[in-house]
């Protein structure tokens, strides 16, 4: 029996992959290796021809959620035009099909050993209430009720504000528990905060 319990060990620990120091078991390939795969799945659908009458207008896709938006997109006060919504259409399409193909990513994130499932759905949810707030922000910028730089600007503030609030929170029951799973899960669930 002894000679099973080694070989069984090695099998079950093969699927298993290390993020920031939080164990995640994956039939293959890491959190972080999935993670980069739909991201650059996303950006490959923003190099989509249909997408060139916005494509200086807008930040099709950030490569840092929360980096600070371009000078020539936050002062372009221009509303959408009929020729630049059907762009517009499409991009919202296509940010739509990475939001579904994170969606099951993220909604699979293993539970750290020290937090519970309800903890890490907490964390999904600040990414996930974001990206709804954004698409309603992209009907707003394709009905022309607000321009490209308001769009920007209240895009950046939304991702700011979903970003700082999963960290407070990560932080205030990381230092209730005493760990820091739930800091390093906010930190693999960041670039999902670009697909707003």
């Amino acid at each position: 029996m002894k000679k099973l319990i080694g070989p069984a060990l090695a099998l079950a620990l093969a699927g298993c992959d290390t993020i920031g120091g939080i164990e995640y078991s994956f039939d293959s390939g890491s959190f972080d290796d999935k993670t980069k795969a739909v991201m650059q799945a996303c950006e490959a659908r923003m190099h989509d021809r249909g997408l060139d009458a916005i494509r200086s207008k807008v930040e099709l896709l950030k490569s840092t959620p929360d980096a600070p938006v371009p000078f020539a997109i936050l002062t372009n006060n221009t509303m959408a035009t009929p020729d630049e919504q059907p762009a517009i259409n499409l991009w919202s399409r296509n940010v739509e099909t990475c939001q579904s193909d994170s969606r099951a990513l993220i909604d699979n994130v293993p539970v750290p050993p020290e937090a519970t499932q309800s903890e890490v759905s907490k964390l999904t949810s600040y990414i996930t209430d974001a990206w709804i707030e954004g698409s309603k922000l992209r009907v707003e910028l394709y009905t022309g009720k607000i321009t490209y730089a308001d769009y920007a600007s209240q895009r950046l503030t939304l991702t700011e504000d979903a970003l700082k609030a999963a960290e407070r929170y990560a932080q205030d029951t990381d230092e209730e528990n005493e760990t820091h799973d739930l800091e390093k899960v906010e930190t693999a669930l960041e670039p999902y905060a670009s697909l707003l």
